[in-house]
């Protein structure tokens, strides 16, 4: 072993822990999660010290937040520059947001926007929405850009990042009013209909998510049934929602539908005293609607009790399986109704993203040899699927489909589809990628496929690029470890 430098030999047995030392960030970071800070401190310190990007990223969390340390922007700052350095996604974001507002350093709003771009480009849900903010807004030196700013808020929308949901949708709507008082015979109504019932996905995904703009926005496309069919009930509670979340629209917009009896039972003194409590008009008398039909405001009175709900149905989505909403049910409501029906849970495998149900469900369902729910990191509904044994009676099955959902709407090679107002899409068929050309029937929530393979998708950009810096730092390891035999 003579003339071999001592920190060639250190490199050489890092070498043999590299695998070790990158499993500890695991569960560095689930210590971290689980607000263990003591435990996660002792197993982040080492990786730090070894240069791990990932570690460098929770520990300046740790400095940023004072989670398990004093809290220290300068340290935070530092840790974030080195692991933004090494390209990961996480601290450049941070490490933009120390720039934006001066944090461990002095404000520097071009350096910020690098970062936040590079971040975005990664798919950060975090950066791509802070873009947004600062391309609307004209934040810093940046010049305003509605465009590049809805550009950058679909990126995280498209993740179900919540803050993101309603400004896409906002932006996305005025938009498609723009296209409609243009002479574009190219849009046809059923594509202007189809856009509109994008926005609507991402109003209701909005709302699920405690939005307290979105319900009020989504109450007017049930009322104008743009987007989704006409549904002057659930408007009507999408109002009251609204109001409760102290968007005073709610008010204004209730008080039109008992202005004209919109689903309710026309009511002009309550749609009055709803108005007046909007406080659109202030102490205005000017511009007030024709129900107020001369009435001044200051006359109306302030005295009034909200109406209740009128339904108890999901506020979001209308369909169902075993009488669950897809869109507000959970997990457990699910399993619970099919194991009344009979069904016997036969797996359950637990994915990054999801949960995959199997049920055998042949003793209500003929014919299916079995039925496998998937459902989110929430525990929300993504996709059914009965999977039917062979030589199952196509036409058959066909028209007790149509009977539920109307006529097809698409057909591709083998398999009908059908897309409902809620933006429920269902098909029927073989899938090409069938072993034994099974027939399946499938219900599927679009809008959290999408929102499931975006994050996934950034997930596996983010893992790819750890990994390139693990098989780097390998890389380096296996070199010194031929410069340490070489020295033999």
């Amino acid at each position: 072993m003579k003339g071999i430098k001592p920190h060639l030999i250190l490199c050489w047995l890092a070498l043999l822990f590299t695998s070790v030392t990158f499993a500890g960030y695991d569960e560095a970071l689930a210590a971290y999660k689980e607000k263990n800070y003591a435990l996660s401190l002792s197993l982040v310190t080492p990786l730090v010290n070894e240069g791990d990007a990932d570690a460098q990223t929770l520990l300046g969390d740790m400095y940023f937040f004072g989670n398990g340390v004093e809290l220290n922007y300068d340290k935070a700052f530092r840790l974030y520059a080195k692991a933004a350095n090494q390209g990961e996604v996480t601290a450049e974001f941070n490490l933009g947001w120390c720039y934006e507002y001066g944090l461990g350093t002095k404000k520097d709003w071009q350096r910020a926007k690098e970062l936040y771009e590079r971040a975005a480009y990664k798919l950060s849900a975090n950066a791509a929405y802070r873009l947004g903010r600062i391309h609307q807004f004209g934040l810093g030196d940046t010049q305003k850009s509605i465009g590049m700013a809805k550009a950058f808020y679909e990126i995280a929308a498209k993740q179900g990042y919540k803050d993101a949901l309603y400004i896409y949708a906002k932006i996305a709507e005025k938009d498609l009013e723009k296209v409609a008082l243009t002479d574009d015979e190219t849009v046809t109504a059923e594509k202007k209909q189809n856009s509109y019932k994008e926005v609507a996905m991402y109003y209701r995904e909005a709302v699920l998510l405690g939005d307290k703009d979105a319900p009020n926005e989504l109450g007017r496309m049930y009322e104008r049934g743009r987007g989704a069919a006409q549904n002057l009930q659930k408007a009507h509670d999408l109002y009251l929602l609204a109001i409760e979340k102290g968007d005073n629209w709610g008010y204004a917009n209730l008080g039109y539908l008992y202005s004209y009896g919109g689903g309710v039972d026309k009511n002009r003194q309550l749609a009055r005293s709803l108005y007046k409590k909007s406080g659109i008009r202030d102490k205005s008398e000017d511009g007030l609607p024709h129900f107020f039909s001369g009435v001044k405001l200051s006359d109306v009175s302030d005295d009034f009790d909200l109406p209740a709900r009128l339904t108890s149905d999901c506020l979001v989505g209308d369909e169902t399986l075993f009488g669950i909403s897809l869109r507000c049910g959970t997990q457990s409501e699910f399993v619970e109704s099919l194991m009344q029906k009979g069904a016997s849970l036969i797996e359950t495998k637990k994915h990054d993203e999801h949960v995959e149900l199997q049920f055998d469900v042949s003793s209500f369902v003929a014919d299916a040899e079995k039925l496998t729910l998937y459902f989110d990191h929430k525990e929300r509904f993504i996709v059914g699927e009965y999977q039917f044994k062979v030589g199952t009676d196509v036409e058959a099955l066909r028209k007790r489909v149509v009977r539920k959902h109307g006529s097809v709407h698409s057909t591709e090679g083998d398999i009908d589809y059908w897309r409902k107002e809620d933006g429920t899409n269902i098909a029927l068929g073989v899938p090409q990628d069938s072993q034994n050309n099974q027939l399946a029937y499938v219900t599927a929530l679009s809008e959290r496929i999408m929102f499931l393979e975006y994050r996934a998708t950034a997930k596996e950009m983010k893992k790819r690029a750890r990994q390139q810096r693990i098989d780097a730092v390998a890389e380096n390891e296996i070199r010194v470890k031929e410069e340490a035999l070489d020295a033999f």
